[in-house]
C-alpha cells in the first residue's frame, strides 16, 4: 500500500513566503493579546466601577500600541534574517 505522502511535492520556500508567515504571525499576536486583555478585563469586572467606556477604549489602545512595539521587538530577527541572503541560504538547506 503507496502512502499518500508520497504524492505531495514539496513545497518551494519564497522570501514571499516567509512574508506571508511574518505577518500572519503578527496578526495572530494581536488578536491573542487583545483576547488575553479582554479576558483580564472580565476576570477583573469587579474593580472596573464606574469606569467609563471611553477610558477602556483608551486602555485598550494603549495596548495595542504596546503590544505592535512588542510584536516589532519580537519579529525583528526573523525579518533581518530574511533580509540577509546567507541565512536564507542556510534555512534552505535546513529544509531540504
Amino acid at each position: 500500500m503507496a502512502s499518500s505522502t508520497a504524492c505531495l511535492s514539496p513545497q518551494k520556500i519564497t522570501l514571499r513566503s516567509h512574508l506571508y508567515f511574518t505577518a500572519a504571525s503578527i496578526v495572530l499576536w494581536l488578536l491573542l493579546l487583545t483576547a488575553l486583555r479582554g479576558l483580564l478585563l472580565t476576570y477583573n469586572h469587579e474593580m472596573l466601577g464606574s469606569t467609563s467606556t471611553a477610558d477602556l477604549l483608551e486602555a485598550f489602545s494603549n495596548g495595542l500600541r504596546f503590544d505592535l512595539r512588542l510584536i516589532v521587538y519580537v519579529c525583528i530577527p526573523l525579518v533581518l534574517s530574511m533580509l540577509i541572503p546567507w541565512l536564507m541560504n542556510q534555512r534552505r538547506l535546513l529544509v531540504a
